[in-house]
């Protein structure tokens, strides 16, 4: 797309003048907060990825950009890998007063869970998907603007001719931004593991 917009108010003239409408100006930053969440629960690109240390404890706020865990591990000699377990799961398994080297977590809501209680202090290493920043007038730009601004533009017409109830121009913009996801998606992959399919190989004892 021409003159790529690179900051908020860029994009939402760039959302404006694509749909060639000029009623909408009170309603444009509302269609990119909706596209925004769709970008979030679609695109997963090496870009997203964050890496947090944590204090253990046994209950643990996670990070304020925390959107999904890739893995989770203790720093000790050595690492210990956490598995994932339903919250209720957690719940049941360990009694509230057991103590020990956590082997499980849990995430409800806003906060991380260990199991068991942690016995000491832990560093707890968490490498998780973060959230897209949401773009806003003090906060003008983001990498997946910079890197991707046609995706932001298709993803903010698809809710823009939503609101409209143009199904013509939604399924069209719609189809556009699938495909801009799935081939952000592929490039993302070729970044991070190269042109070749992954193999699994025996674990390496050190």
């Amino acid at each position: 797309m021409a003159n790529d917009p690179q900051t908020f108010d860029e994009l939402k003239v760039a959302v404006l003048s694509w749909s060639n409408r000029d009623d909408l100006d009170g309603n444009v930053e509302e269609f990119i907060a909706l596209a925004e969440r769709r970008l979030n629960r679609a695109i997963f690109v090496p870009d997203r990825e964050s890496m947090a240390t944590l204090t253990a404890a046994a209950t643990v706020a996670l990070p304020s950009d925390f959107w999904g865990v890739r893995s989770i591990w203790l720093d000790t000699d050595p690492k210990v890998v956490l598995d994932q377990m339903n919250f209720g799961m957690l719940q049941q398994a360990y009694a509230p007063a057991a103590t020990g080297q956590p082997g499980n977590y849990a995430i409800h809501g806003s906060t991380l869970y260990l199991g068991p209680s942690p016995d000491s202090a832990y560093s707890v290493k968490l490498a998780y998907w973060a959230k897209v920043a949401a773009l806003s007038v003090s906060n003008t730009t983001n990498w997946l603007l910079t890197a991707a601004p046609d995706i932001y533009i298709a993803a903010s017409l698809v809710e823009l001719y939503l609101y409209i109830v143009d199904e013509a121009q939604a399924t069209l913009w719609e189809q556009r931004t699938a495909a801009k996801i799935a081939e952000l998606n592929r490039d993302g992959s070729r970044r991070q593991y190269g042109g070749t399919p992954l193999r699994i190989r025996s674990p390496i004892v050190v």
